[in-house]
């Protein structure tokens, strides 16, 4: 009858650690709610209160790769329920005229988008800088071209972390198509240099202690998905 054989055995010991993490959030005044974790008995998922939506600019390089791009912003405003959002495209040496005839299209077909041109070579952080500059949201989105929004509230479970003032910058938990994770967080000093955490692993495999799913602090996150506040 140990809990090390399943937290199950011992259920009242899971609902006692979620009433003292419950209990530490009302004595600190955190506007959070512990909830049970993907993986029962290993850790709790912490539930930020997201009182306000600050509007939030998203800044999206683009070269072409009109297809992408075009699943990326359909995934955006039919999807994403946050609604306070401005659309930056950042045209950067596209040559295929059919591009600058879809960006005429998505400028008149989804409110508060706009396409920026960055003249000059392909410079990443500077395309990112210069979309920032253009920017009127006091938090900013880095997005790929190439990913699609799947969880409707993903922006608000984002921001309730952003919005934190011990919190420098959020990433999100990204999937190839065959449903394996492309990026889980990074570590620094992996493979050398830096490592994607959980690289390869199954979508529904919770990692080890439940890593691959949890909410957790990480040296770094992508700039595929990256939401970082103006001021920082």
């Amino acid at each position: 009858s140990s809990t090390a054989s399943g937290a199950a055995v011992k259920s009242y010991a899971v609902d006692a650690g979620m009433r003292a993490v419950n209990d530490h959030y009302r004595r600190t005044g955190l506007p959070a709610e512990a909830r049970q974790g993907p993986v029962e008995g290993c850790f709790y998922t912490g539930v930020y209160t997201l009182a306000e939506k600050p509007p939030v600019s998203v800044i999206i390089p683009n070269k072409d790769h009109v297809r992408d791009l075009d699943t990326c912003l359909r995934s955006l405003y039919e999807r994403c329920t946050y609604g306070r959002l401005e659309v930056l495209v950042m045209e950067n040496n596209s040559t295929d005229p059919a591009t600058f005839h879809y960006y005429q299209d998505a400028e008149a077909r989804y409110p508060g988008l706009r396409v920026v041109r960055y003249e000059g070579p392909f410079n990443f952080s500077a395309i990112n800088n210069l979309g920032a500059a253009r920017a009127s949201g006091e938090y900013l989105l880095l997005l790929n071209n190439d990913i699609e929004a799947e969880t409707p509230d993903f922006l608000e479970r984002m921001m309730a972390y952003a919005v934190q003032p011990d919190v420098g910058a959020v990433g999100a938990r990204l999937l190839y198509p065959d449903r394996t994770v492309q990026h889980a967080g990074i570590l620094v000093g992996f493979r050398g240099v830096a490592g994607h955490l959980f690289a390869g692993l199954p979508e529904k495999q919770p990692g080890y202690m439940g890593r691959a799913v949890a909410t957790m602090e990480v040296s770094a996150v992508t700039a595929a998905c990256l939401l970082v506040r103006r001021s920082v």
